[in-house]
């Protein structure tokens, strides 16, 4: 299940690094595609990157998925000569949603360490306490 829902996994102190990568591809992209003062650049430049450097820490809207179905096609109905450009831009905010997802079940997992060990441990005393008392009386 997990490898079908995020099959762009990394290791998650990567994941700034790639996606600092990801963000100049998406810039050298959008340069190359647009002019100077095209409203795709800023609206890259104001709600696309900082989603792409911090992703849901940067408060942005485009960490849900239903609400970058809205923004992008809003924005497809009033430039629809940009559609590829911002396919590629919706591409780009689907890898950070998912890498924060996997970064979220990580935190997830390795806090349940926290709880898991503990029990598991406290059941071997236990399993060992029943082992001496079962033999004792028996």
């Amino acid at each position: 299940m997990l490898l079908d829902e995020f099959p762009i996994e990394t290791i998650q102190m990567e994941i700034p690094r790639i996606m600092a990568h990801h963000l100049v591809e998406a810039e050298r992209f959008i340069v190359a595609a647009t002019g100077a003062g095209d409203p795709i650049r800023s609206f890259f430049r104001e709600e696309v990157a900082p989603y792409l450097l911090d992703g849901r820490a940067s408060g942005s809207p485009l960490y849900s998925a239903a609400r970058v179905e809205t923004v992008f096609h809003d924005r497809a109905i009033r430039q629809p000569e940009a559609g590829p450009l911002l396919q590629k831009l919706k591409a780009f905010c689907e890898i950070r949603r998912q890498y924060d997802r996997q970064a979220r079940i990580h935190r997830w997992l390795h806090n349940w360490l926290c709880v898991h060990v503990p029990l598991s441990v406290a059941l071997c005393v236990l399993l060992f306490v029943h082992i001496v008392t079962a033999l004792k009386y028996w």
